[in-house]
């Protein structure tokens, strides 16, 4: 290997290290948005009703965040969602299985 590319990759080492640390933190401090889609006539109730468990979960598990809500899309298409922090979304995946998930945006 010539000797420049043995020196630049070597000085590029450390601030590749650093970067992927800062990565590593700031992906666990993220929130996942947990989905369950309901579909047919009676989707909103269902919905709602899921809704209400899903606030009992955080309750009983002491979960960081405690956003939950369910959303009308249309009149036979109606989902619920659970916000998790990242760190937790292995055991709530686990226990509650949701159909979809996507990284929870202060603005939606």
């Amino acid at each position: 290997m010539p000797r420049i590319l043995r020196t630049l990759r070597k000085k590029e080492f450390p601030l590749q290290k650093r970067f992927r640390t800062t990565m590593k933190t700031s992906l666990l401090d993220r929130k996942i948005k947990l989905i369950w889609d309901f579909k047919g006539p009676a989707a909103q109730k269902t919905a709602e009703h899921y809704a209400k468990h899903l606030q009992e979960y955080i309750f009983n598990e002491e979960l960081k965040y405690d956003l939950v809500g369910h959303q009308k899309i249309s009149d036979f298409h109606s989902l619920a969602f659970l916000v998790v922090a990242e760190f937790e979304l292995p055991q709530v995946r686990d226990d509650l299985k949701p159909q979809r998930g996507e990284v929870y945006l202060e603005d939606s």
